[in-house]
């Protein structure tokens, strides 16, 4: 069974008291616990410039291209027309098949047209994944919602939702299902949720729309991995095999 974790973080530089690794310590992890792939973002300092990670996750990609499927990072809140020439790096240069925008560390509306809309439009032209952090621990600017109304208004996006609504309590789990249910062109990472949310989600969605993601290192993705194996003993092999690395091998086209 080929296992892809959907939601890891890797640094231009180490310090684990900041959760801060490498893309040879991700590695490391991954082979422990016999992951194959995964799709890494910038962890990023709290500085939030977003160019050295980029770089980093560029350069591992390069260098494990089995292992490491790069996904880009932007903070709109550096400037537009900066922000977007690193979009640009990031897709032609670095190739990226994926971006992500977390407007909980970066305080903003994911929504907000004329901050993301320019990104959006351009990734939706590109064919280009988009990956949104949905979660509690910043409702109001990444709630579900606003992931439903992006994803209303750019239909032909592919928009992969982390989290559920989830990281902290109460998640907004039944609000990210909804979401999903609505909008064919969202599917779901259940990185740092609740076990039940991930259950339901794949209950009303199907196995197809829900893959596995540890959040690593803010989760050791020994943790994440040992929860999936007790939630997914309820479903068959082959749904398991799709939740756990098959769901994402066909979206990322891998």
């Amino acid at each position: 069974m080929i296992v892809i974790d959907g939601d890891v973080h890797i640094s231009s530089e180490s310090d684990i008291n900041q959760n801060k690794i490498t893309s040879e310590e991700l590695l490391k992890i991954m082979e422990e616990n016999q992951v194959d792939k995964v799709l890494p973002s910038p962890k990023l300092s709290y500085t939030r410039q977003v160019k050295d990670d980029n770089k980093a996750i560029a350069e591992a990609q390069n260098k494990y291209p089995n292992k490491i499927i790069g996904v880009g990072g932007i903070n709109p809140r550096l400037g537009i027309e900066s922000s977007l020439e690193e979009l640009n790096i990031c897709i032609k240069k670095y190739k990226f098949k994926a971006i992500k925008f977390n407007g909980a560390r970066d305080d903003y509306y994911i929504d907000d047209k004329e901050l993301t809309y320019p990104f959006f439009e351009e990734m939706s032209l590109k064919n280009i994944i988009l990956i949104l952090h949905s979660g509690a621990d910043e409702p109001d600017k990444t709630h579900p919602w606003r992931v439903a109304r992006i994803a209303k208004d750019f239909p032909n996006l592919k928009i992969q939702m982390n989290h559920l609504g989830g990281v902290r309590k109460p998640g907004l789990y039944e609000a990210a299902i909804e979401a999903a249910t609505k909008h064919d062109n969202i599917f779901l990472v259940g990185s740092e949720a609740d076990p039940k949310a991930i259950i339901k989600a794949i209950d009303v969605l199907g196995a197809e729309r829900v893959a596995y993601g540890s959040d690593a290192p803010f989760v050791l993705m020994n943790v994440a991995l040992a929860i999936y194996e007790t939630i997914l003993k309820k479903y068959s092999s082959s749904e398991k095999e799709l939740i756990m690395g098959l769901n994402l091998k066909r979206v990322y086209d891998l």
